[in-house]
């Protein structure tokens, strides 16, 4: 009896179209925040990234049952307050853990289940 080839199976389509959702996911969650940083600086964006969730059911977020949009993280403060006092490799660090610890492997492990 041969033996399927995951590489171009089933199994391999379903894995591609996760990790697709779940990194359009995470640049939906990251790019808007280094944006508004840019454009406004530091200070307004701590007074506005708890507002951020309000937004929420009204952008397209593909993960919504895992991770609720617009959760306020400490690591997100956390890494553009590095970055605003000119520790990119700290403020990137904290972004890092962010992404893998807050969205990625939550969506993956709750809409895996």
């Amino acid at each position: 009896m041969p033996v399927p080839d995951q590489a171009v199976g089933e199994g391999a389509t379903k894995v591609y179209q996760m990790l697709a959702k779940k990194n359009m996911a995470l640049f939906l969650d990251v790019w808007p925040l280094h944006m508004f940083y840019k454009r406004f600086g530091l200070e307004r964006f701590k007074r506005c990234l708890p507002e951020r969730q309000s937004l929420r059911g009204s952008v397209v977020w593909p993960i919504e049952a895992a991770v609720p949009f617009g959760a306020v993280q400490p690591r997100v403060m956390q890494a553009f307050e590095a970055i605003d006092a000119g520790n990119t490799a700290g403020g990137v660090k904290f972004l890092a853990e962010h992404e893998q610890l807050n969205v990625l492997r939550r969506a993956i492990f709750v809409t895996a289940s």
